[in-house]
């Protein structure tokens, strides 16, 4: 990631959980003051959303171009995000154990929609997906 944080201006992370990946990169970008960054956190978890805030907060990287957004990829439905809006996707995927994947009767059906979704947000020219897998 550190090769990479010049490149970005729009950033999603579509499964937050408590930020994790969001204090992780906003600590590596800190010193790029040029690039300003936008990043959109979703979760589908309200408790999920309030831990981050805090934990963003806590952790002194919370920035007012950071949004939450209680939103969420959920059985053929699409994340509320235009085509080839993101520059990066960087998520943790849920994989069942802590977080129940709802609304799918497997993880491979979850699995591949969401990387159809993703592609259809990622910006065709240069956009990115990293995902963390367990």
């Amino acid at each position: 990631i550190n090769n990479l944080t010049d490149e970005f201006s729009i950033v999603l992370d579509p499964f937050c959980g408590k930020a994790t990946i969001q204090n992780e990169f906003l600590e590596i970008i800190k010193a790029n003051k040029n690039r300003q960054k936008f990043f959109i956190c979703s979760d589908t978890n309200l408790n999920q959303i309030n831990g981050a805030t805090e934990n963003l907060k806590t952790y002194n990287t919370f920035s007012s171009n950071l949004d939450f957004l209680l939103a969420g990829m959920s059985g053929c439905c699409k994340f509320p995000y235009r085509d080839n809006l993101i520059d990066l996707i960087i998520t943790d995927l849920p994989f069942g154990k802590n977080h129940s994947i709802t609304n799918y009767d497997n993880k491979e059906l979850f699995y591949k929609d969401f990387l159809i979704e993703s592609y259809r947000l990622l910006n065709k020219e240069h956009g990115i997906i990293i995902v963390l897998l367990n």
